[in-house]
């Protein structure tokens, strides 16, 4: 994540206390250059609330840890996300974005 950049809209009547309430949710999500996908992950039953304040410090250390072991590091930090390959040997990854059936455009 050295190297990255949050991209959104800003609308002043937005409140942001649902995912809905971003200006951008349910966009269009366009790739910054052809390539191809190299990795995907999209599955709703992932989210993700860190710290618990309930929790002790180990509780939360090993709830990552089964969620690493069932999902693997990426969604974890990334959520539904994907990385493409680009020609020129350079990487994007597209992450935090919502369940959706997903379309690839020629």
């Amino acid at each position: 994540m050295e190297f990255a950049i949050d991209l959104g809209k800003i609308d002043a009547d937005s409140d942001f206390e649902r995912d809905e309430d971003y200006c951008w949710y349910g966009e269009d999500i366009l790739a910054i250059s052809d390539g191809e996908v190299v990795s995907c992950f999209n599955d709703t039953t992932l989210r993700i609330n860190f710290p618990d304040d309930s929790k002790t410090d180990e509780e939360i250390l090993n709830e990552r840890k089964k969620l690493i072991e069932q999902f693997g590091y990426m969604p974890l930090q990334c959520g539904n996300h994907a990385v493409i390959r680009h020609d020129n040997g350079e990487y994007s990854l597209y992450g935090h974005m919502i369940y959706m059936l997903i379309t690839l455009k020629e």
